[in-house]
Order: structure tokens, then C-alpha cells, then sequence
């Protein structure tokens, strides 16, 4: 079990047209820092838009989703 990852969103995101359906982790606290780009990110029922550059926290158990926008610029 690793206790830490680190990934750049295009090297997620880009294979799956941008966009990352809705989905939670039961037990993986997220952070996201996009300092380019932008898009969109769904947070349990709310969208809420990506303006760079911005940090977003997301707890285990939260459900979320992504529209990133193909100029995109950050890690996860």
C-alpha cells in the first residue's frame, strides 16, 4: 500500500477525452493543485468552475468528477 501518489491530470485525464466520471475513494484524501487550464469539478451535487491557480481538497468518501480543459496544467 503506498501512502502517497503524485500524478499530472494530463496524464489521466487526456486519454479519457478530459473527463473523469463521478466516483469517490472510501479511504484516499485528494488534492488537486492546477496552476494552468482550468475546467470544471464536480463536488458531491455542485460544479463548481477550475480557475487557476487553485487548490482543491477532496476527503475521502466525497464524491467527485472532472471536465478539465485540454490546456490543463497541474497535479494531483
Amino acid at each position: 500500500y503506498d501512502a502517497f501518489n503524485f500524478e499530472w491530470i494530463v496524464e489521466r485525464s487526456a486519454p479519457n477525452d478530459w473527463h473523469i466520471d463521478a466516483h469517490r475513494h472510501d479511504a484516499l484524501l485528494q488534492f488537486l493543485y492546477i496552476r494552468g487550464g482550468g475546467g470544471q469539478v464536480l463536488i458531491e451535487n455542485s460544479m463548481i468552475d477550475l480557475v487557476p491557480p487553485c487548490v482543491i481538497m477532496l476527503p475521502a468518501q466525497t464524491v467527485h468528477g472532472f471536465n478539465f480543459a485540454p490546456n490543463v496544467d497541474g497535479l494531483v
